[in-house]
């Protein structure tokens, strides 16, 4: 499906979002766990798609679901795929949004992560961003 626009300073906001999460609490094969009533709870660990449907900055634009099965809804559109919510979200392919959010492995970048070396997902997450944003001309976060 061709987009129009992507938002990229809405995805350079995601970037500052995922910088901020600590390293323990970050995991590409987790949308989120140890959350309460939909907050951020001491022992919350997720990946970057529910990371950002907790952040409070987000909350108003993805809004994740509590009910025990992922859901996110953006601009009133209800998507059970991370990367739909992602494609809506950001103004993107499908796509483009599994390259930057998939669960680890599940990347076209990240072949290139891995011969750079051992990474954590939130270094992975953020190098696929990066890595999107050179392939668009964009000037990287």
């Amino acid at each position: 499906m061709p987009v129009s626009q992507p938002n990229y300073k809405l995805l350079g906001d995601a970037y500052a979002i995922i910088g901020g999460i600590p390293e323990k609490r970050f995991n590409l094969n987790f949308i989120a766990r140890g959350t309460q009533d939909g907050g951020i709870a001491c022992g919350t660990i997720g990946c970057a798609m529910g990371w950002l449907g907790l952040h409070p900055d987000f909350k108003p634009l993805l809004n994740m679901g509590n009910d025990g099965a992922p859901k996110w809804t953006v601009n009133g559109r209800r998507f059970s795929w991370y990367a739909d919510a992602a494609a809506a979200l950001f103004n993107i392919r499908e796509s483009d949004a599994e390259n930057l959010f998939s669960f680890r492995g599940g990347s076209k970048y990240d072949h290139a992560i891995n011969r750079a070396g051992r990474v954590n997902d939130k270094e992975r997450c953020l190098k696929r961003i990066r890595m999107f944003l050179d392939e668009k001309g964009i000037q990287s976060c």
